[in-house]
Formats: C-alpha cells, structure tokens, sequence
C-alpha cells in the first residue's frame, strides 16, 4: 500500500501495564512511525487541534504508521478530525476504543483525506462510539482517491452529525467490510457512501443504543471501554474459526470468546456480567414470564412498554445449573418480524408462537438469538404472538 514504506525514525510506547494519560496530542508530522503497543494508553485530557485532536498523521514530506493496540483515544476536540486526522501514510487500530471526541466540522472520531499521498485505515476489533460532528460523519469520514478504509469486527454506532451520523464514505474511497461489523442501530446504518457485507449487522427495528452498548466507564483493564450489553446483537457474532477471534484478548486483556463465538468491538461480554433474562424486537411484551423448573419456582409480570426483562430482579432464585424457562407475550404492530435473544443461560430450545393463528415453531439451539420469520412463523400487524427459550443456568 501506499505511504507505508522506508520511514528511518520510529517512536513506540510501550506496554506498561496502567493506562497513561495524554494531555498532548500526537503528532506523526515528524515521527515517521509510531507505535502504542498494548500500552493501556489513552490519547485525552481536551486536547485541542485544527486537525486530529488526539492523532494528526501525515505531513507534506512523508506519512507514518501509527499503530494503535489495546488504547483509547478520548476527549479531544478539533475543526476535522475530532479523534483521529490522517492525511497521508497508514493507521492500524486493534482492541481500542474512539470515543468521545469532537469535530467542528467533520470526522468526529477519525477523519482521513487524500490529497494525492495516499492513506490507509484499517480498523480490528474497534468501538466506535460517542463521537459528534458539526458537518458529517459523526463516527468516521473518508475523502481521496488513493486511500483506502477496512473495518473488521468493528462496532460504530451511537455517534452523531446532521449528516451520515455513523460513517461518511467517499465513492473515491474503497470501503472494505463484510468483516463481522455492528454499524448503527435502530434499524437503520445511519451512514452514507457505504454497502455491508452479508455478514455484517444493522441492528433491527426498536434495538436502540442502550440495547447495543453501555456508555463509556471503567470496566476494568487500563483504559476505560464501552462494555456490551446483555442481548447486544455485536456478542457472539465472530465465528471460532476466525483468525481474529480464538486466543485473542479483548481491550482489557479478557481471553476471547466468552461465548459461543467472540464479540464484535473492543469488549469482550464475561459470563459474570449475565444475569438470566431476555429481550425482543418486533414487538412491545404485555406479559413476561420466568420459570425455574428445577426449583418450580415461577415469576410473572407486566411487560410495562420495556422490550427486556430481567428475570433475577422479578425475584426468581437460580444457580448454575438450574433448568428455566422465560418468555413473553404481546402484540405485533404493522412492522412484521419477530426476534428474541436470551442471557445467562445455554440454551436448548427456542419457540414462536402465533396465537392468533395457531401457528407454534419449535427449534433446539444452542444460540442465544433467535428470528422467528426465519423459523418459518408468519405474522402480521395485529397478530397476538409469544416467543421464548428454554435451557440450563450458566
């Protein structure tokens, strides 16, 4: 690629085991490469710059690597670039977090442009989220024609802009995707100038942000994240046999996967974090309902316009092994899908059922997701529905 060759000077950080704070930006106009190695760095403190508030890459006479591992860039302001300003040269991100950061203009979290230098970004295992810009691309924005963008098990969502609040992508500019990436939420990718692969997600319909991430805290490890929530549609979406998922740590050093598969982003859901519960989309629960048959103890409640319940604070008693059940029953408005995700427990089974119709559809799985239009129940608006799983407490 471009831009990534025979730079003399180098700078790198090394892994020091606490995050270290920043409270100046930086610069690779002079350093030709800089590496933040599994630092525990974070690039913040209010930062202020015309461009790349926590990061300017690129200068006239040459381009740099910066390689950004296990770090997060927060709390920087500039005119473009809010987070991250490269123009020239080529930046590798990996288990980190851009959050936070702020952009009179455009980019709020990363900005590039090519003025015919040529750039390269390649986003592994990345958050995304928070960032605001005055003009478009709240989460990233692309621009030139010999640079390049790659997002792979990323998540952007919950950033803002009037325009492409997500991701601004230049036609110019070769986006490559189809890499287990979580972008947008409610339904819509929130970007422009971009087409996901078939193995990439937009959260569905009535999944709003608090549904896909929590807000940005110690979570633990040296630098602060954004942890997944139970029920978000970036857990277990990365296969095993993926390169970048079996042996890998998340942000924080958690061994991946947790679950069934890794995580999408830079945080890795720990079974600790799972309380037993469930949640929907398509449609708003009149009722839900938690059994624990091991113990025939049963809790019901009203579904109080929450599209998630959470079966240990209704009062249900389990432990590790104990066989449950939950589900909930409602009614389906004008939009027409079905869909369901349990936490806490290893599933078994899986059902749908229309009761205005009769219809019921049963399926064994081990997966904590399920889509009843893809198990075959056909609903309409209107249609009285239920829909829950079965299996063991984790």
């Amino acid at each position: 690629m471009r831009g990534t060759h025979f730079w003399p000077r180098s700078a790198r950080v090394a892994r020091t085991g606490q995050y270290s704070e920043s409270s100046s930006r930086q610069s690779l106009a002079s350093r030709r490469t800089l590496s933040i190695i599994e630092s525990g760095f974070l690039v913040a403190a209010g930062n202020e710059a015309a461009f790349g508030g926590g990061v300017s890459a690129g200068s006239d006479w040459g381009g740099g690597l910066f390689d950004l591992t296990a770090s997060t860039i927060s709390g920087n302001h500039a005119a473009s670039g809010g987070g991250i300003g490269a123009y020239y040269g080529e930046i590798l991100a990996r288990q980190s977090t851009i959050s936070g950061n702020t952009a009179d203009a455009d980019g709020g979290g990363v900005y590039f442009y090519d003025p015919g230098y040529g750039i390269n970004v390649t986003l592994t295992n990345v958050t995304v989220s928070g960032n605001t810009a005055g003009g478009e691309g709240g989460g990233i924005l692309t621009q030139g024609e010999f640079s390049s963008l790659t997002l792979s098990h990323t998540i952007v969502s919950g950033n803002d802009a009037p325009v492409a609040p997500e991701i601004s992508a230049a036609p110019t500019v070769p986006t490559w995707v189809n890499g287990y990436n979580v972008v947008g939420y409610d339904g819509d990718m929130r970007s422009v100038g971009l087409t996901l692969g078939v193995n990439d997600i937009v959260p569905a319909a009535g999944v709003l942000l608090e549904d896909v991430l929590a807000p940005l805290a110690d979570n633990g490890g040296p630098t602060p994240t954004h942890a997944l929530v139970p029920g978000s549609p970036a857990l277990d979406t990365i296969p095993t046999s993926d390169a970048n998922c079996l042996g890998t740590t998340d942000q924080r050093g958690v061994a991946r996967p947790v679950g069934a598969g890794c995580d999408t982003g830079s945080y890795e859901l720990e079974a600790e974090d799972f309380t037993f519960g469930a949640s929907v989309t398509g449609f708003t629960p009149k009722k839900v309902f938690c059994s624990n048959r091991s113990t025939r103890d049963h809790r019901e409640a009203r579904g109080d316009s929450q599209t998630a319940w959470d079966c240990e604070a209704l009062g249900l008693d389990v432990s590790p092994g104990d066989e449950v059940q939950t589900s909930a029953a409602g009614v389906v408005p004008a939009v027409s899908f079905l869909r369901g995700a349990v936490t806490g427990i290893t599933p078994k089974s899986v059902f749908c059922e229309n009761v205005t119709t009769g219809q019921k559809v049963e399926a064994r799985t081990t997966s904590p997701t399920w889509d009843c239009k893809v198990l075959g129940l056909v609903v309409t608006g209107g249609d009285k529905v239920v829909t829950g799983a079965s299996g063991t407490i984790d």
